[in-house]
């Protein structure tokens, strides 16, 4: 599943919202594959970008971004005051 929508506030970009394999299908290139159409048919559509959020801890996600191409464009940090991490 693929949920995609134009940015808020920037035209020429597209925003995921959302991107989800099934835990039994992960591994075998189906993220890779979905985000490679995604970018195909952004640049038929005119759309010069495409960006997402991703969680710091989910090593997994951001590795398949990194390979498709994406950059760090920010980095939110945050320091539990309790003790936990």
């Amino acid at each position: 599943m693929l949920w995609v929508g134009p940015r808020p506030g920037v035209l020429d970009a597209l925003w995921i919202w959302d991107i989800e394999i099934e835990p039994e299908a992960r591994g075998r290139g189906y993220g890779q594959a979905a985000l490679e159409g995604l970018h195909l048919w952004a640049r038929e559509q005119g759309y010069r970008r495409v960006g997402l959020h991703v969680f710091g801890s989910n090593e997994v996600a951001r590795r398949l971004y990194e390979r498709t191409g994406y950059a760090i464009t920010d980095v939110t940090m945050d320091k539990r005051l309790d003790g936990e991490r």
